[in-house]
Parts: C-alpha cells; structure tokens; sequence
C-alpha cells in the first residue's frame, strides 16, 4: 500500500463522535487515528492505512448509533409528555 494516509478527516470525525455522540466509539477511534499517525510517521503505510480505516469505521458506527439513540430519546420524551 503506498502514498500518503490523511488522517485529518478521521481525527475530526474521532473527536466529534467523541465529544457528541457515542463515547465508547469515540475513543476507540481516536486511539486508533493516533496510532494510525505513529505508524504513519515511522514510514508504515499499511499499518497507518489500517489504522485509519478503523477509525474512520468507529467514528461513522458511533455517530450514526449517536444519532439514532438521541432521536429514539427524543421521540420518547415527546410521547411521554404529550397528553393525548
């Protein structure tokens, strides 16, 4: 696997599931877009390539489940409080 690895887009995306959505999955992925930095910086591309993948999976599984447990809380609340 050659070229460069863009870890920018993963950190981001890592560091927002972190902080709004899903916080296990959010530090699973950022653990795993720093090591994918570390391996990208030592010269291993295929480990950083890997590295990265799976933190940019963890980040998008947190943030779409982050996603659909608060509107299945929302949606709750609402029909718990409206008085039909």
């Amino acid at each position: 696997m050659s070229g460069d690895v863009n870890t920018t887009l993963t950190m981001v995306l890592a560091i927002a599931t972190l902080a709004c959505c899903c916080m296990p999955l959010g530090i699973v992925s950022l653990i795993n877009v720093m090591n994918a930095n570390k391996a990208k910086q030592m010269g291993d591309m295929a480990t950083a390539q890997a590295k990265n993948k799976t933190a940019l999976t963890m980040a998008i599984i947190g943030m779409v489940g982050g996603v659909v447990v608060w509107t299945a809380v929302i949606i709750l609340q609402v029909a718990a409080n409206s008085h039909f």
